[in-house]
């Protein structure tokens, strides 16, 4: 499977095991944007054509996945507008993190307290159905 992981910048050590851990699985991530952070040295480009050129590659990147995995962090502007990109394609969307109460992750597909929980529940058996495609 496919997998696009939107997370915060503040929390590239989270999201990159994320990654690993998906790899691990035998599953696509869909963009290594967190190792394009750290080439460059930041998330946010003090240039307009640098953040439209970061925000381009992250939503063609969500548009080829078969799933998103969000992240949650309160202050994760991008991941949300990555989720609510995914939902508008019909990419299913997956939540992790402590996100009771958020009117919008209310309406994502599946929602877990803990990233290792979602890990091994949705990923684990090859998708949430648990099937291998």
């Amino acid at each position: 499977m496919i997998v696009y992981v939107a997370g915060s910048s503040k929390q590239l050590d989270r999201v990159r095991n994320a990654m690993e851990a998906l790899r691990e699985l035998g599953h696509t991530v869909a963009h290594d944007w967190v190792s394009i952070v750290e080439a460059v040295g930041s998330a946010h480009p003090d240039d307009d054509s640098g953040r439209a050129r970061f925000a381009k590659a992250d939503l063609a990147a969500v548009a080829q996945a078969d799933m998103l995995w969000l992240l949650y962090q309160d202050e994760s502007v991008g991941a949300f507008w990555e989720a609510g990109y995914a939902q508008g394609r019909g990419i299913p969307v997956v939540v992790s993190g402590a996100c009771e109460g958020n009117i919008f992750v209310a309406n994502c597909d599946w929602n877990y307290d803990r990233d290792d929980q979602c890990l091994l529940c949705e990923f684990s058996n090859g998708g949430p159905d648990g099937s291998e495609d």
